[in-house]
């Protein structure tokens, strides 16, 4: 989709409820790939990705959302996967002290 689709898309329709709730579903079920998203938030995939791309392009335009990460084809808040990586991180470390505990 480029600007001027987006454009015509966009025309007449309210993007701060967009936006929030493309916020929102990404903020309460993080890991959803874009044809998800574009399920739970009732948008096509190419407006899903469009809406994503304004978002971490411009980010002093958005103070209140993203920016967003993809991994693996999921999307994620930056802020929510940085997490992720650190608990994955954690739970390996206690795996590896549990071992060693458990050889002793």
């Amino acid at each position: 989709m480029d600007k001027e689709d987006t454009a015509d898309y966009f025309s007449g329709m309210d993007t701060e409820v967009m936006y929030k709730n493309l916020h929102e579903t990404i903020k309460v079920n993080p890991g959803l790939t874009l044809k998800k998203l574009g399920e739970k938030l009732k948008m096509e995939e190419q407006v899903v990705e469009r809406l994503l791309w304004c978002i971490n392009e411009y980010p002093c335009s958005f103070h209140d959302y993203g920016p967003y990460v993809r991994k693996k084809n999921r999307w994620y808040l930056q802020q929510t996967y940085t997490t992720i990586l650190s608990l994955e991180r954690e739970n390996q470390e206690l795996k590896e002290k549990l071992k060693d505990l458990e050889k002793n």
